[in-house]
């Protein structure tokens, strides 16, 4: 009796190894904070960010439909989802004065980050060790800028980019004026 007892709790724990192994493989996650300072120019204005760039990309483990239950199924690469979360130092002292969250779908190796000049916020383009500052495609600071906000950009080679602003806000306090 205790030889079966054993050999059921045996089965049942490799059971729920592999059940629990398969949900953890539904999806590739990578998770990367970096720290850079950049200068650029908007309006024949130069301007420096210090900034502190929190990136999350999430992509699904998918097959082809028709090897669903073959072991040796040929691999599909859905859209990235890219969550950025990034805290802008627009000064010199050690505070972040700004805090950008948002996100975008993408099936390229491209990078993209928000920068912040007085009025607008740029967008970026991270190949390698250069960043490209895309003038032509900002999003206007508003007072009462919305979270949430959609913006859809259309970049040079005719790819749409779908940017969703997760969160803005400014973090100076007032007394440090």
């Amino acid at each position: 009796m205790k030889i079966k007892q054993l050999y059921f709790t045996v089965v049942a724990s490799f059971l729920a190894i592999g059940t629990f192994g398969q949900t953890a493989a539904q999806s590739e996650l990578q998770n990367e904070t970096k720290e850079k300072t950049y200068t650029f120019t908007v309006d024949g204005n130069s301007y420096e960010n210090s900034v502190k760039i929190n990136t999350v990309v999430r992509q699904a483990v998918m097959t082809e439909l028709e090897d669903k239950y073959k072991v040796n199924g040929d691999r599909i690469f859905p859209p990235k989802v890219v969550v950025k979360k990034v805290w802008i130092d627009l000064d010199k002292d050690f505070e972040y004065d700004e805090f950008i969250s948002f996100s975008y779908m993408t099936e390229d190796e491209t990078d993209f980050t928000l920068m912040s000049s007085p009025d607008k916020l740029v967008l970026a383009v991270d190949k390698g060790e250069s960043t490209t500052i895309l003038n032509n495609m900002s999003i206007l600071k508003e007072k009462g800028m919305e979270n949430n906000d959609a913006y859809v950009f259309t970049m040079n080679d005719g790819k749409r980019l779908e940017l969703k602003i997760e969160d803005y806000r400014t973090m100076k306090r007032e007394n440090s004026k």
